[in-house]
């Protein structure tokens, strides 16, 4: 059978017509947010309903709110119910939640389901306000079925599409929109208002909390442009062994990372499960073969988890029925653009119902002025009949102000009225004075806009305040196929009172607390008088000349310093191990292998060794002799003391309260004969010499502590 084409071109037609018109609907009616109030079509309808449907503050059953949604909106009770979870405070999803939620409603870091929605139960926030203050300045439209008619928009207050996260795919179309802190979008479109431009570029500010690490350049172009990429990090805490992930990254859950972690079978990590309970809180807990080991465990989740994971912007939204991509800038100019129509619509709906009413009180003025008709007037309507007194009325004052409904109203008022004009004087005073009021707002409203919204920061700003904080920490993880030759040109490494010079040739003096001779690119490791394990990595340490002061190294590590901080250590990292003397008497080690073959750049271990008094690092000896403050000798062989966790430290001499070890000397087995009948003075006790002959040595071998 030959095949008519022409009724082939016409149904192609018509496929095409009709998918257009299906990726209209699914573009503009339940994808993407309107920019003007923020909100998909599915979140307006189920705030109009409960704002048009049920008493202020009254508590509905979500099963009944979505009941009524329905009749707006026919694309089935889940997609309804789905929505109005993720609106409520209690599933933590939005920065500024639009409804209050009784009973489990999940929550954002959790794939738990809500509680059926003949179990939960919501109401209006008082914020929700905000959606509802000049309905008479937008547009209603009828329902899809014409039973009825909706909002196209609600006229909100505030920038709100800036506020909470949106995300949403479309035919041929996506949307992921960030959210920003309630202030900072109030004082960005006051920004705009008063200068005639946005020059702030605001962070970014999650619902989850977490981190945001801050990324000048990325943040202004999403400013621009609306495109760009964010990375956020969790915030964990560690105990002992255990890593907590206590706030997640934007859009992560406790059972997706739980699944990253065990599949990207971290070395070090014991064990992994879900905290998520009323002892513990919400969480997920990471316990690691040994305390050592926290700090890789962690690196490592942050790069083959997403503990630490990007966020990527894509600011489209639905602006006139067309989508359009906005950087967040564009969206303030736009919205202040229909804020201004919003209230220029309402004021003008409120000087005409003013208006309407200043009519009856102009023509009842208008009648009683005339004492003599108005006399007359009264004698009609108490002897004649209202006919006659409206006929009389509307022959003897001006039409243009006096109707046929105004003189029936008229004569309908108390007789005393007639005298002084009573309560409508006033009103009709009142009135004027209003309208003019109004008028005034037309002629300022940018002027109106600035004072709402900063009312709404005085009254609402508390109640929304920042939850992710915002870091310049960031942990980079560059994978290469290729790995680049290092620079092993020789050079000399001077440290002294936190400054670290490179330089090409040694220098002519000493002038150092610490001079070692290295490589161009090589790792130093240092310690700190608050016990934290220090790493530069010399490739980032320019070279200098001798007379410059270097690189202060606290500066370099982004530590925050106070009077009293020192480091106290500094050595190339090399694979050994090293003693600690602490000045109490223990000794503690480092075990450098610790730090080798890791593909990361931690600069600061804040749980390095012991908080206490460090007197030396030193290499490892076979026997340490000290000496404390009042002059008493001691010493040990080092291969009798047990060498635990970095962190920890084992008591070794008894060192009397308030004394502490002053100097030492590290030596090998020989080196015991230095002292005459060696077993008096064994660790742990400390004894005066008997005699000066008792030691062979001399004394200048002994190392102060400092």
């Amino acid at each position: 059978m030959a095949m008519d084409l022409d009724k082939m071109s016409d149904g192609l037609k018509l496929l095409t017509e009709g998918y257009i018109d299906y990726s209209r609907e699914v573009i503009v009616g339940r994808a993407l947010p309107d920019l003007r109030d923020g909100l998909k079509v599915v979140n307006r309808r189920v705030l109009y309903v409960l704002k048009n449907n049920y008493k202020k503050g009254l508590k509905v059953k979500s099963v009944s709110v979505v009941g009524d949604t329905l009749k707006l909106h026919p694309h089935g009770e889940l997609s309804v119910y789905s929505s109005l979870v993720l609106m409520t405070d209690s599933n933590g999803s939005l920065n500024v939640p639009l409804l209050k939620g009784q009973g489990n409603f999940g929550g954002a870091h959790t794939t738990n389901p809500p509680a059926a929605a003949r179990y939960t139960e919501v109401s209006l926030p008082a914020i929700a306000e905000e959606y509802f203050s000049e309905m008479n300045g937008i547009k209603m439209i009828p329902s899809y079925d014409a039973t009825t008619v909706e909002p196209d928009v609600l006229p909100v207050s505030y920038p709100a599409v800036l506020c909470n996260s949106v995300s949403g795919i479309a035919v041929g179309f996506r949307s992921n929109i960030p959210s920003f802190n309630f202030s900072d979008v109030l004082d960005l479109t006051v920004e705009y208002l008063e200068e005639g431009a946005c020059k702030t570029a605001i962070n970014p500010d999650f619902p989850t909390g977490g981190y945001y690490v801050h990324n000048q350049k990325e943040l202004e172009r999403i400013m621009e442009t609306g495109l760009g990429r964010i990375k956020l990090r969790g915030r964990v805490t560690t105990d002992n062994k255990d890593i907590t992930v206590v706030e997640f990254p934007f859009g992560k859950t406790i059972q997706g990372l739980l699944g990253q972690v065990n599949k990207a079978n971290i070395q070090g990590v014991k064990d992994a499960g879900n905290v998520d309970d009323f002892e513990h809180g919400i969480g997920l807990m990471v316990s690691c073969t040994a305390k050592n080991r926290v700090d890789d465990v962690l690196m490592q989740m942050y790069k083959h988890t997403d503990l630490q994971c990007n966020f990527s912007v894509d600011m489209m939204t639905i602006l006139e029925g067309a989508p359009v991509r906005l950087g967040v800038w564009g969206i303030v100019a736009e919205w202040v653009k229909w804020r201004r129509t919003v209230l220029e619509k309402e004021y003008l709906y409120r000087i005409d119902s003013f208006k309407d009413e200043l009519k009856e009180s102009t023509a009842f003025l208008e009648i009683i002025s005339d004492s003599a008709k108005c006399d007359k007037l009264v004698d009609l309507v108490l002897h004649k009949g209202d006919m006659e007194a409206i006929d009389y009325i509307l022959k003897n004052y001006n039409k243009d102000i006096v109707t046929p409904d105004l003189a029936a109203w008229v004569i309908r008022r108390r007789l005393n009225e007639f005298r002084t004009g009573g309560k409508y004087a006033q009103r009709n005073a009142d009135l004027k004075a209003t309208i003019a009021e109004y008028d005034g707002y037309l002629k300022n409203i940018d002027q109106i806009i600035v004072r709402q919204l900063k009312l709404l920061k005085t009254k609402y700003g508390t109640s929304f305040p920042r939850k992710t904080e915002v870091t310049s920490l960031d942990y980079e993880f560059v994978e290469t196929t290729v790995e680049m030759p290092k620079d092993t040109s020789v050079c000399t490494y001077v440290f002294s009172e936190g400054f670290l010079k490179k330089l090409r040739t040694a220098p002519s003096t000493h002038k150092g607390e610490y001079e070692f001779v290295g490589v161009a690119e090589m790792t130093l490791i240092a310690v700190d008088t608050k016990g934290r394990l220090l790493r530069v990595y010399t490739e980032d340490i320019p070279y200098c000349t001798e007379n410059d002061n270097g690189m202060y190294l606290p500066k370099y590590l982004g530590l925050t310093e106070d009077a009293d901080y020192r480091i106290l250590w500094i050595e190339p990292l090399e694979e050994k191990t090293k003693m600690i003397v602490y000045k109490d008497g223990n000794v503690g080690f480092i075990d450098e292998k610790e730090w080798f073959g890791l593909n990361r750049k931690m600069k600061v271990i804040e749980r390095g060794v012991a908080d206490c008094p460090i007197g030396a690092i030193i290499d490892v000896p076979q026997v340490l002799f000290v000496i404390d403050d009042k002059g008493r000798v001691s010493y040990e062989v080092v291969s009798n003391i047990k060498q635990k966790d970095r962190s920890a430290k084992t008591r070794v001499f008894n060192v009397e309260k308030g004394g502490s070890i002053a100097s030492y000397y590290a030596t090998t087995e020989t080196g015991m004969f230095l002292i005459y009948d060696i077993a008096k003075y064994r660790a742990p006790k400390l004894s005066y010499l008997e005699n000066a002959s008792d030691y062979q040595g001399n004394g200048t071998e002994f190392s102060p502590v400092y």
